[in-house]
């Protein structure tokens, strides 16, 4: 669109991706290369399970619980008596 994002706007952008890099390193292996594979790299779902020699479904179901997982991490810890 053609505007310039400010210093802080570029800092805040800069810290958010290396928190989501820390995130996803804290995954279990498994769920990491098929967070890597799709959002990182955007390979499509068949590409992703060729690769990892997985049925589409395992991959598909994986990477749903690999998400939740990374949304867990990035959150962070609850306090004592958080609902939800």
């Amino acid at each position: 669109d053609g505007r310039s994002d400010s210093p802080s706007e570029r800092g805040e952008r800069t810290v958010d991706a290396a928190r989501l890099h820390e995130a996803i390193r804290q995954l279990p292996e498994e769920y990491r290369d098929l967070i890597v594979l799709r959002d990182l790299q955007d390979l499509d779902y068949q590409s992703i399970a060729q690769t990892l020699e997985i049925p589409l479904g395992t991959g598909r179901s994986r990477l749903h619980r690999a998400r939740v997982e990374l949304k867990m991490i990035l959150d962070g810890p609850r306090p004592e008596g958080a609902d939800g």
